[in-house]
């Protein structure tokens, strides 16, 4: 059951109160929600947040942790397709540049790319409807060579 106080002649949520790490400006939120430990001025500032700056991830944080979960992931699959581009056929390129296009869009049922934490049952069947490409060639074979021409 959530805490509530009357303000205005409306509920309100029980708020706590939190301090910003750089300029210790306070503010309230609900008790119920997480803060990142500044406020939104020094955030909009650019004070870099630890839980999304690249640079100052906390590897015990969630964050971090489903980042490289998906990395990993990405490595694996990518060496299940062999490391190749299936059209140009250009080896060894950083898991980056690899793409997954599906044969037949009207079949598509997810995006690997969002779908990388899922249940790997899951993966394999939206894979199966794939291949495995160069970053190059998928926007070639997606957007076709007069579709660059043209601009």
């Amino acid at each position: 059951m959530m805490s509530l106080y009357i303000q205005d002649g409306k509920a309100r949520r029980l708020a706590k109160e939190c301090v910003c790490l750089e300029c210790n400006k306070k503010w309230l939120i609900r008790s119920d929600r997480e803060n990142s430990g500044y406020c939104r001025d020094c955030l909009t500032k650019g004070i870099r947040n630890p839980m999304y700056g690249k640079t100052g991830w906390n590897k015990n944080n969630n964050t971090y942790n489903r980042y490289e979960y998906a990395r990993n992931r990405k490595r694996e699959i990518v060496s299940m397709f062999g490391n190749r581009c299936a059209i140009c056929r250009t080896e060894n390129l950083p898991i980056s540049n690899y793409e997954f296009h599906h044969l037949n869009p009207k079949e598509k049922q997810y995006q690997i790319s969002k779908i990388l934490l899922w249940n790997w049952d899951i993966i394999k069947n939206e894979l199966q409807k794939c291949i495995m490409i160069c970053a190059n060639c998928h926007k070639t074979l997606t957007f076709g060579d007069e579709q660059l021409n043209k601009s």
